[in-house]
């Protein structure tokens, strides 16, 4: 064997030795895929932990005020993010549960219609707020569910004619107006069968005419 052949040999048995080196290292490092499992590089390295889900939070949690024997005397809503600041519906309730009073808040203020009921359940006030100030037409009801009142706000001042019911709904019993919160022009009064029983006049707030009897 000249010196030519023996480095090709030298040169084989070299490339077989790096080629079963490569294998075994192969064989431990890998598996194969008949029920074997290959191992990763990457599953050495810590896993960084996945970001929690946020989760679903309502965007408004509901309070409730309490009698001090505990049964529920209202009922609202408020921010989650600032419960200090009322919004949505509340609900005042009489002793043993039936619905008292309901209204709306915006951003706490009282906004949108007001309504109060007698303990039966008959309604007995109806109207609406405005920027958390009475404001429009109202109407009250006897306990006998007929009309009882119907008078005006603007802006949580009385304004307009104010008219009174007898028990029928029907029957005016006394009439009068006012301006800017106080009395102003004719106070009527009237009998059930709806004769005029006296009259006064106003002006600002203050008697102009004292009442005179419709006899006289």
């Amino acid at each position: 064997m000249n010196d030519k052949d023996k480095k090709v040999l030298l040169g084989t048995v070299i490339a077989v030795v790096i080629i079963v080196v490569i294998g075994l290292l192969l064989l431990f490092t890998c598996r194969d895929n008949d029920g074997l499992v290959v191992e990763d590089v990457a599953r050495e390295a810590p896993r960084l932990a996945e970001p929690e889900k946020e989760e679903d939070l309502p965007e408004f949690i509901e309070k409730k005020e309490f009698y001090p024997e505990g049964e529920v005397s209202a009922g609202y809503y408020v921010y989650r993010v600032n419960p200090d600041i009322r919004h949505k519906k509340y609900t005042g309730y009489y002793r043993g549960g039936k619905k008292k009073m309901e209204y709306e808040y915006k951003d706490n203020s009282k906004e949108g219609p007001l309504v109060f009921w007698y303990e039966d359940e008959k309604k007995a006030m109806e109207g609406a707020f405005l920027n958390d100030k009475r404001h429009g037409e109202f109407k009250e009801y006897h306990p006998n569910g007929k009309l009882k009142l119907v008078y005006g706000y603007n802006e949580g001042v009385l304004e307009g004619p104010w008219t009174e019911y007898y028990d029928d709904g029907e029957s005016k019993m006394i009439e009068k107006s006012f301006k800017e919160g106080l009395l102003d022009g004719s106070f009527i009064r009237y009998t059930l069968a709806g004769e005029r029983k006296e009259q006064t006049f106003y002006r600002e707030g203050r008697i102009v005419r004292p009442a005179t009897a419709e006899s006289e």
